[in-house]
């Protein structure tokens, strides 16, 4: 991954109508990456990556719920979550692989408010 700071030198470097290979000497990255990091410029408007990424299972407010459960109940299961929302979340159980039914959200709750 190109950092931002390197990513805002090569496109201002191309605007200037310096070529790839040049730009790739001095900043080390690939001319193919280079021209990546200018279409996107151009075709997104940002210089942040586009990392796609697999699609989470679970809606972001289905997500804000959990925190929130997690928030006042800090010692509440998955098996507690899912009871709780059944009716909303039909497919949670097949979603959260469970490995013990006292697993806390570890992946989904944000560091600051997991359990320790």
């Amino acid at each position: 991954m190109v950092p931002i700071e390197v990513r805002k030198i090569i496109v201002e470097s191309r605007a200037k109508e310096i070529t790839a290979n040049e730009v790739s000497k001095v900043t080390g990255v690939s001319v193919s990456a280079i021209d990546n990091i200018v279409k996107n410029y151009k075709e997104r408007g940002t210089l942040e990556g586009n990392y796609p990424g697999r699609q989470p299972k679970i809606t972001k407010e289905q997500r804000k719920a959990m925190i929130k459960l997690v928030k006042e109940r800090s010692d509440i299961t998955i098996n507690e979550i899912i009871e709780e929302q059944r009716k909303k979340w039909k497919k949670l159980r097949k979603t959260i692989k469970l490995k013990h039914p006292y697993c806390i959200f570890l992946r989904t709750v944000p560091t600051s408010i997991r359990l320790k």
